[in-house]
């Protein structure tokens, strides 16, 4: 998270990486993740496959996640996207489907015929609850692992930094969708203060290695290195001391 902050040029904020199995809240404060606030949320891309594959035998398809796990992935990345108001958006699908439908062509040749599917699988991540899971969405109770710890101040620069990473991140929509919902969440604890920006880097789903390459860069990395010798006399413990995070 650190290192995806680097490579968005920023040293406070809010790194919102949401991977293949992981997603995890990680707000930052002068280039040190903020000890006992990380938020860990076990799910991410995977879930989106599986929910996908699952709600495409709605129309007869079956391309199931374990046996055509890549033919769905691949689906899922070149079709899917965030509805920046979901009820709305089925509203459309409903009453003007050929607006939402888009092909997709199989291996064999055929072309089946995705809709309202596009934008359902990856809302799971906004409402878990469409898969029957008991996790809290994305955009919930930011306030429980922020707002109790820190000062007006450093609230209003760390939500007004908010970086994501990760696979999921690149679905088209999903930075204006965090942005609103999670705009609106914190506007209910916080009517009159508090900005919410979300910026989506262009390279986000390689941030980690950018920021590293930016962080190897700097003139003071060598005193960041840990020799062999370091490392046998102190053990493991070290890194804690040369490179707090």
């Amino acid at each position: 998270a650190v290192l995806t902050m680097h490579a968005a040029g920023k040293t406070t904020g809010i790194v919102v990486d949401s991977g293949e199995d992981v997603t995890r809240i990680v707000p930052i404060n002068q280039g040190r993740t903020i000890s006992g606030s990380v938020r860990r949320m076990d799910f991410g891309g995977r879930d989106i496959t599986e929910y996908l594959s699952k709600i495409l035998t709605e129309r007869g398809y079956c391309i199931t996640a374990i046996t055509d796990k890549g033919l769905t992935e691949d689906i899922k990345k070149k079709v899917c996207y965030f509805a920046l108001n979901f009820d709305q958006e089925m509203a459309t699908a409903a009453s003007s489907s050929s607006l939402i439908e888009k092909g997709y062509e199989l291996p064999s040749g055929q072309v089946i015929t995705i809709g309202n599917e596009r934008f359902r699988a990856p809302e799971i991540l906004f409402r878990p609850d469409f898969r029957g899971s008991k996790i809290s969405p994305l955009h919930f109770n930011w306030d429980q692992f922020l707002g109790e710890r820190f000062g007006s101040e450093l609230l209003e620069e760390l939500y007004g930094n908010i970086v994501l990473a990760g696979g999921n991140s690149m679905f088209p929509g999903f930075a204006d969708r965090l942005q609103q919902d999670l705009q609106k969440e914190v506007a209910r604890h916080y009517p009159h203060t508090h900005t919410v920006e979300v910026f989506a880097p262009a390279n986000r789903n390689y941030s980690a290695w950018v920021g590293g390459s930016i962080l190897a860069s700097q003139p003071n990395f060598d005193t960041m290195l840990i020799t062999k010798e370091e490392y046998e006399e102190e053990g493991p413990t070290i890194i804690h001391h040369k490179c707090p995070q």
